[in-house]
């Protein structure tokens, strides 16, 4: 099962209810064009490939549907990570989304990330705990090669 982030470029989307209602407005107009990305969603998908590649190498790619830049278009995007096992990933694609001035949504959790928020919102302690013992258990990629 993949964990879905879903990203928009829109800063009076102030919370994740009024954030997930526009992503459901644009969902029709999302899958029917063929849009390029807004500038914005082309600077963040040259950021996180670079650190994070999706170039098709399954068991080292957090992603669970690359190439991801066929996933932003006009005023919407979204990525699929294989898993939230990837607690690196997921602390990187927010803050780099927020650097650049894109809201993340994590439906999983019902929050948003905005890119003007003084503080995060919290996730559950059992979602943090399960991060948290993710990071500790995984080796680093140099030792499992």
């Amino acid at each position: 099962m993949s964990y879905v982030l879903e990203f928009v470029h829109d800063l009076s989307l102030k919370d994740f209810n009024s954030a997930q209602a526009f992503i459901d407005s644009e969902l029709e107009r999302y899958y029917a064009e063929e849009a390029e990305p807004a500038p914005a969603f082309e600077a963040f998908i040259r950021g996180i490939t670079k650190k994070f590649p999706d170039d098709g190498e399954p068991e080292d790619s957090p992603w669970a549907d690359a190439p991801i830049r066929g996933n932003f278009k006009s005023k919407i995007g979204m990525v699929s990570l294989v898993s939230v096992d990837y607690p690196e990933v997921y602390k990187f694609i927010i803050l780099g989304a927020n650097y650049i001035g894109l809201s993340v949504l994590d439906p999983q959790l019902e929050v948003l990330y905005h890119p003007h928020a003084t503080e995060y919102p919290r996730p559950p302690q059992h979602v943090i705990d399960r991060l948290t013992a993710l990071q500790n258990a995984r080796e680093p990629r140099e030792k499992r090669r």
